[in-house]
């Protein structure tokens, strides 16, 4: 295996920490290697695995192939997303169409004449739907905005009328739970009472319905 073993610093991640960390290092002096999976500047959509030599107090950093590289500091920009997530769902893993995640997108997969479905409807989904609705979306623009326009939140679902202090508890307790049941958290932010998010005291009995509930899962 190819090893390296004239650098500083090693640095794990091409992105935006990892470019700014080796600008820093060079500016200091020190002679520094960015690896990342991704064969160019990336994301946080790859990984990258070492292990620190803790005789010589050296890392040794597994790359691409048989590539090894040695450094004294190893430092890391992963990001906060690099892991990726699967859902939980039963039957996932016999699911007979094509299955790809976000986070690891084929370069060349084409959708055309394809159905689509997404789950999970958080900014990469909604960026996910809106790129896939291309055409749709295009041509149906008046439709949808007449649907969500009367929302504060645009979320499409109408916001509350109630505010916490006019609720009874048992009241509150049934708004919350329909909003959990319904299945996504803007639900629950937006659809409970009208100052679950600029009243604390409100906010605060959200967190005591919520957190109950969670212990008698």
């Amino acid at each position: 295996m190819a090893e390296r073993s004239n650098d500083d610093a090693v640095i794990v991640g091409a992105v935006f920490s990892g470019i700014y960390q080796l600008k820093a290092l060079r500016d200091a002096g020190l002679d520094c290697l960015v690896i990342d999976q991704a064969g160019d500047v990336g994301g946080t959509w790859y990984w990258n695995l070492s292990h620190r030599d803790h005789h010589f107090k050296r890392w040794h950093c597994g790359a691409i192939g048989d590539r090894t590289v040695t450094s004294k500091y190893l430092i890391t920009g992963f990001g906060l997303l690099s892991k990726q997530k699967y859902p939980d769902i039963p039957g996932l893993e016999t699911f007979a169409g094509a299955m790809h995640h976000t986070a690891r997108w084929p370069k060349d997969f084409s959708l055309n004449d394809k159905r689509v479905g997404v789950i999970s409807c958080g900014s990469t989904g909604v960026q996910v739907i809106t790129e896939i609705g291309g055409m749709y979306i295009n041509e149906h623009c008046d439709d949808i905005f007449d649907e969500v326009q009367n929302f504060v939140t645009a979320l499409g679902f109408i916001e509350p009328q109630i505010f916490d202090h006019d609720a009874s508890p048992e009241e509150r307790e049934q708004i919350f739970e329909e909003n959990l049941q319904s299945g996504n958290g803007f639900r629950f932010m937006f659809g409970t009472v009208r100052d679950f998010a600029t009243d604390a005291e409100a906010n605060e009995g959200a967190c005591e319905l919520f957190g109950g509930r969670s212990m008698g899962l």
